[in-house]
């Protein structure tokens, strides 16, 4: 599960389905 496009359950929240990075 390498998935950072704001997975839900990934520890991050989604924001809009967008990266948590930004």
């Amino acid at each position: 599960m390498s998935r950072r496009d704001g997975a839900p359950g990934l520890g991050r929240p989604a924001r809009l389905g967008r990266p948590a990075r930004l």
